[in-house]
């Protein structure tokens, strides 16, 4: 295991069968980008993907070839068992003695397997009562009505740690957002830092073109 002394991550991915298609190559392209510019954070990443089960796709490395690889095998069926994909996860964390944990769970759904509803947010619970941050990236596109996943995604995470995407665009600001927050150890809302990184890449692209 190649852990890091500041930061190690798990990214924990869902490859339930609801993932297949566009969604599963878009996820797999913002990863890649994910891996790309948090190793340069003097960082180390795990990858655990979830269906039906459990598994570690990649241990710790800050070896780029060797995940990006990992991410690119990546298949997608069966259903969906978050507690088997935190439980892998808070499992690595054993290992870790980073001076800050993350664990980035991304998913699309409600589960259907394993711990559901109260359940599953009690375990979420007491994976965070270690001191590790759970960020959670929810896969919606529902406009203003708020779902049962939708709810329950953020419940499971940090405060200030929860965010939905509909497209692999705002997954780049996803992923810009998170990687501001590991590096000055700032922990603030998603929602807000999303709205600000936007009006500046406006500002710059309209300075641009005038």
């Amino acid at each position: 295991k190649d852990t890091s002394d500041e930061r190690d991550v798990v990214l924990v991915m869902d490859v339930s069968g609801s993932m297949s298609g566009t969604k599963l190559s878009e996820t797999k392209n913002a990863a890649s980008k994910f891996i790309d510019t948090v190793l340069a954070t003097d960082a180390s990443i795990s990858i655990v993907t979830y269906s039906n089960g459990a598994n570690i796709i990649e241990d710790f490395s800050k070896d780029k070839t060797k995940l990006n690889e990992s991410v690119n095998s990546i298949s997608a069926n069966g259903g969906t068992n978050i507690e088997a994909g935190l439980k892998l996860a808070s499992e690595q964390m054993y290992y870790s003695h980073a001076k800050k944990k993350i664990i980035v769970l991304m998913s699309d759904g409600e589960p259907n397997d394993g711990k559901v509803g109260d359940e599953l947010v009690k375990y979420a619970e007491s994976i965070k009562s270690r001191g590790i941050y759970l960020y959670t990236l929810g896969f919606f596109d529902n406009g203003s009505n708020r779902t049962q996943e939708q709810i329950l995604m953020e419940e499971l995470s940090s405060e200030g740690c929860h965010y939905e995407v509909s497209d692999s665009n705002n997954l780049v600001f996803f992923f810009i957002i998170f990687i501001i927050n590991i590096f000055f150890y700032i922990s603030f809302c998603l929602n807000w830092c999303m709205t600000f990184i936007i009006i500046i890449y406006n500002f710059f692209i309209f300075s641009y073109f005038i």
